[in-house]
């Protein structure tokens, strides 16, 4: 298991908090890295000095 950090963004895409999360693989964080998002814009996900992804967060205009 690795621990990942999990970057919060805000509005004006700057970082507004993180999130650790103890995964086994990197297809396994970024599966749960959205539970962890609150209402923020985005995340970027981190292991160590490498960066695994990053999901924007936001709904497309007009989608339900």
């Amino acid at each position: 298991m690795a621990i990942y950090r999990v970057f919060l963004l805000g509005a004006d895409d700057h970082f507004v908090g993180v999130e650790a999360i103890d995964c086994a693989t990197d297809r396994e964080v970024m599966g749960r890295a959205p539970d962890v998002a609150g209402g923020h814009r985005a995340v970027e996900i981190w292991d160590l000095a490498r960066c695994v992804g990053r999901i924007d967060l936001r709904h497309p205009a007009g989608a339900d």
